[in-house]
């Protein structure tokens, strides 16, 4: 089963091996106890950037029952809608549903790689 959990400093450290680079806001999908996928978001210039990171052994239990991806995606974006400021998301090359995810999240495509949601 898997968990969604705020995110950490130790279980950040945990999914990457390193503490992050940038200050943010994440929650953390854990099963058994393991970090298997961060969804979160960080300040840029104008907008947010948000992000899902999803460990390669993770993706097939995610892909089979995505529930608790999308709700750990909709709890960030509540939490960036709060700070009216868009927030902007890139599909990873090579994830076939990266774009269909992001569309069905309300995002929409600005150019070739740039997607955008609005509150």
């Amino acid at each position: 089963m898997v968990e969604i959990l705020p995110a950490t400093e130790s279980l950040l450290e945990r999914f990457w091996g390193e503490p992050p680079a940038r200050a943010l806001r994440a929650l953390v999908l854990a099963q058994d106890g393991e970090p298997v996928a961060v969804v979160g978001f960080y300040p840029g210039e104008q907008r947010w950037v948000g992000f899902v990171e999803v460990k390669e052994s993770a993706r097939p239990a995610l892909r089979a029952r995505p529930r608790p991806l999308l709700v750990a995606c909709r709890r960030m974006m509540a939490v960036a809608a709060r700070r009216r400021m868009p927030m902007h998301a890139v599909a990873q090359n090579g994830i076939e549903a990266a774009e269909r995810f992001l569309e069905h999240l309300g995002f929409r495509k600005l150019n070739a790689e740039i997607y955008e949601w609005r509150a």
